[in-house]
């Protein structure tokens, strides 16, 4: 559980889930336009 909370509380993973909330169904690419992200 507490690595859970520990992922929720990383401000770019939140804001990831905040988008995905946001609009259901959105693809990965669309989600890289919006963020800087490495593999």
């Amino acid at each position: 559980m507490d690595a859970v909370f520990r992922a929720i509380a990383d401000p770019t993973r939140r804001s990831l889930l905040d988008e995905l909330f946001r609009e259901d169904g959105q693809s990965l690419s669309a989600l890289e336009e919006r963020f800087s992200m490495t593999r």
